[in-house]
């Protein structure tokens, strides 16, 4: 399974990539999300202030596009 380390979409504008504790999927599938945007390959969770999902680098992942 392709993990977090080499995804496009793992990351945090604000810090350099090898403080991989603090970096975030940035995927539209895995967010904050109470609307209407429910697939079935999605994890969505319901919390109203602005959360994020903390992704450790060996994390698996189906959403996964190489970094470029």
């Amino acid at each position: 399974m392709k993990t977090c380390k080499t995804c496009k979409f793992w990351g945090n504008p604000d810090l350099p990539k090898y403080m991989s504790l603090h970096l975030v999927c940035t995927h539209e599938k895995l967010a904050e999300d109470m609307g209407d945007n429910r697939s079935s390959d999605a994890l969505l969770y319901p919390y109203n202030e602005g959360g994020a999902f903390f992704a450790g680098p060996d994390f698996g992942c189906i959403h996964h596009e190489e970094e470029e």
